[in-house]
């Protein structure tokens, strides 16, 4: 089995890049949460999916929201993260809230972090 590398969209927030690299670890290995994957062994999310020790590194800074993305028959249960202040919120599907309501004052709009996509870096053989 060909390993898969997931990559995120630069501009997004850390915390959104988190949530997004676990939605589609999530996603590809049919896993409900990220606490029940780790349950399940060591090695998890490998030999599925790869992750740079960056991407390691950002997950586990951001585990509080990682912990709330789900996978299920309805599809992935993520978050949106306000650019500007800690706000997040948790969202199915559909858009995220144009401008940021959960702190008095904040000017911020929220990311809805969507799976990341698949790639394959250049040194791993094709």
């Amino acid at each position: 089995m060909t390993p898969t590398w997931f990559q995120t969209k630069a501009a997004l927030p850390p915390r959104a890049q988190a949530a997004s690299l676990a939605a589609a670890v999530l996603r590809k290995t049919k896993t409900v949460s990220w606490a029940t994957g780790t349950a399940s062994g060591e090695s998890w999310p490998e030999p599925a999916v790869r992750l740079t020790a960056a991407q390691r590194g950002l997950i586990a800074a951001n585990r509080g929201i990682v912990d709330m993305v789900r996978y299920g028959p309805e599809g992935v249960l993520t978050v949106a993260v306000c650019d500007t202040c800690p706000g997040w919120l948790l969202m199915g599907p559909g858009q995220a809230p144009a401008r940021c309501t959960l702190t008095l004052r904040c000017s911020g709009t929220f990311v809805k972090a969507v799976p990341a996509t698949s790639w394959r870096p250049p040194s791993e053989p094709k």
